[in-house]
């Protein structure tokens, strides 16, 4: 079994690329963990519509009312994000606008997540509709549409044990999250706060004319700065927000 177990990993791992990069928690010290990811969670997709556009995400989600438990997927990216989006390249945009539309986006975000934990979340209904389509026979294009378009990005913070098991220099840096589509990228992260910087693992596939994790890491970086400057965060590595034209 040892064996069998150990060409499949090597089968799996075979061209796969693997960055990892350290990036300052823009909140400061002062945040927290949870702030943090959920920060860079939209820094994330952010970095993915400025690579390629409005692309599909995967954030899978532990729910909370089931016996032996499981987990659920939220999708992104949504509108306001796109209006943030839209809104950092242009100039004319006043600060508070910036900030209510990234209000509106962690918002989202947040509301996502907290269908995915109850069961009611998007991708739960699409995959009930689409066992049941299965069980009658049907294709409904609908669902062979939505449900055949890849993830171009998969997300989740590493587990962490609480507490550690290991003093902080000694603590290992994550996990990992394999890409879900040979042109889509797979990323876990894990620290922020008090807890120091944010590990951010990039992994994909060699040879996807799509992606590139150094370059993803840098639009990951420039979005977080952007994204920890509007929640007034004072993190080292953002530099001071360039002046408003006068209206």
């Amino acid at each position: 079994m040892l064996p069998q177990a150990r060409e499949q990993f090597q089968a799996m791992a075979e061209g796969l690329q693997l960055h990892v990069v350290s990036v300052e928690d823009p909140l400061g010290p002062s945040g927290t963990p949870e702030s943090s990811q959920e920060l860079l969670a939209l820094a994330l997709e952010l970095a993915l519509v400025r690579e390629r556009g409005p692309a599909l995400t995967y954030e899978p989600i532990p729910t909370r009312l089931f016996l032996e438990g499981r987990a659920d997927g939220a999708r992104g990216v949504g509108r306001p994000l796109l209006e943030l989006e839209r809104a950092l390249r242009d100039p004319q945009i006043p600060r508070g606008r910036r900030r209510a539309l990234l209000e509106a986006a962690l918002a989202q975000a947040r509301g996502r997540r907290r269908a995915a934990m109850t069961g009611a979340g998007l991708e739960r209904h699409l995959q009930a509709l689409a066992a049941v389509a299965n069980q009658m026979q049907l294709r409904p294009p609908f669902l062979t549409e939505v449900l055949g378009q890849p993830w171009a990005l998969a997300f989740s913070p590493a587990p962490r044990p609480h507490p550690p098991l290991l003093p902080h220099p000694l603590r290992p840096a994550g996990g990992g999250f394999n890409p879900p589509h040979q042109d889509g990228y797979g990323v876990s992260f894990t620290g922020g706060g008090a807890a120091g910087p944010v590990l951010v693992h990039i992994a994909c596939r060699e040879g996807s004319p799509k992606t590139d994790p150094r370059r993803f890491s840098a639009l990951l970086r420039a979005a977080l700065a952007e994204l920890g400057r509007l929640r007034g965060g004072e993190g080292p590595g953002a530099p001071p927000e360039p002046p408003l034209p006068p209206q």
